[in-house]
């Protein structure tokens, strides 16, 4: 979508959350503040980061807030405001993308995510101001619905969509 004069470095992973530990047998090494650091050094330099996370730590079994994810991502921006530079010594643009909202219709019974539809309504708010403290780009996925699946994933015409908001404000830089 962006034509062939950009990379694109793929580093989403499911259950990521922006600096949790899950003691989760299934989802070992998904805290994204761990992550961030040797993930950013190996493929420094970087013209632009986009950071999309959260939902995951609003699982009930974490007992967080939104302003603790808001915290974990402002810990994330740190990190990559520290090292990661575009490739004439500049800092490294940053795009913040606030998550979509949980839907409480769809969540399965026995979720993970008991509480998280009305958490959620509350990222787009706190993402944009660390947006603005932290001078980075901002993008709200608030009006858009996740699946029926689940209540929290996007099915594939939601992705489309995403990756097109995304686009836009990549190329609103240019």
């Amino acid at each position: 979508m962006l034509g062939n004069s950009y990379e694109i470095i793929e580093e989403g992973l499911r259950s990521r959350t922006t600096d949790l530990d899950d003691d989760d047998p299934q989802f070992p090494g998904r805290n994204g503040l761990t992550y961030l650091r040797p993930c950013t050094e190996s493929h420094n330099p970087l013209h632009l980061v986009v950071l999309w996370l959260g939902t995951n730590d609003l699982k009930s079994k974490f007992n967080r807030q939104p302003s603790d994810a808001a915290d974990g991502l402002h810990r994330l921006i740190d990190v990559i405001q520290q090292i990661a530079k575009q490739p004439d010594g500049t800092s490294t643009k940053i795009i913040i993308v606030s998550p979509p909202l949980a839907i409480e219709e769809s969540l399965k019974i026995g979720t993970k995510f008991v509480g998280a539809p009305k958490k959620s309504q509350q990222f787009a708010t706190l993402y944009k101001a660390l947006s603005k403290d932290k001078n980075c780009e901002f993008i709200d996925l608030s009006g858009i619905k996740p699946g029926k699946d689940d209540g929290v994933h996007l099915d594939k015409s939601e992705h489309l969509s995403v990756a097109k908001l995304i686009r836009d404000k990549i190329l609103e830089g240019k």
